[in-house]
């Protein structure tokens, strides 16, 4: 169950991060990829099917809330203040 939350977690980093620097097309390959190593490392772990089919569903599900909501947030790409206009 440990690296159940584990994945979930770097899904949500992931999220954040993807957030803060690049537009919404970033998020297609980025949940390709959440998908296979949660896949993956959750067959090592020895997970059944239905127990990784929720955990990956989990995982793609808090990648993109963490994305929106960083975009709601205002701190998503495209807010870089110019120097001139910071007065330093």
């Amino acid at each position: 169950m440990d690296i159940a939350l584990v994945l979930l977690t770097i899904s949500a980093l992931l999220g954040a991060a993807t957030g803060l620097r690049f537009k919404a097309l970033a998020l297609v390959p980025i949940a390709l990829l959440i998908a296979l190593v949660s896949a993956a490392v959750l067959r090592v772990s020895g997970f059944g099917t239905g127990g990784g089919i929720v955990v990956i569903i989990g995982c793609l599900v808090l990648n993109q809330a963490t994305y929106l909501l960083i975009q709601i947030g205002g701190l998503g790409y495209g807010e870089v203040v110019p120097v001139s206009e910071t007065g330093a």
